[in-house]
C-alpha cells in the first residue's frame, strides 16, 4: 500500500492504544476491556471478565526491543526527558 504526499493516514485511538499495549504484553494483542468487573451495592462481584488474546502480532523479542526504544527517550539525552 502507498500514500501520496499531502494525505494522512488515520488511526482510531482505541487501535493505537491496543498496538501500544501489544508491545507491553510481549507482542500479544488482547481484546480491549471496557468493564473489568460489575459489583452489587455491597461490593459483591456479579460479573468479572479477564483478558483474552486475539493473536500474537510480533515476537516477544521484537516487543521487548520496541518497548526498550520507547523507554529510552525518557533517559539520558532522550527527547522525552523533560
Amino acid at each position: 500500500a502507498s500514500a501520496a504526499f499531502g494525505q494522512g493516514i488515520g488511526v482510531p485511538t482505541l487501535q493505537l492504544a491496543m498496538a501500544a499495549a501489544a508491545m507491553a504484553n510481549g507482542g500479544r494483542l488482547l481484546e480491549p476491556l471496557v468493564v473489568k468487573k460489575v459489583t452489587d451495592g455491597a461490593g459483591v462481584p456479579l460479573r468479572e471478565t479477564s483478558p483474552r488474546a486475539r493473536r500474537d502480532v510480533v515476537s516477544p523479542a521484537i516487543a521487548r526491543m520496541v518497548s526498550d526504544m520507547l523507554g529510552s527517550v525518557t533517559e539520558g539525552e532522550g527527547t522525552g526527558r523533560e
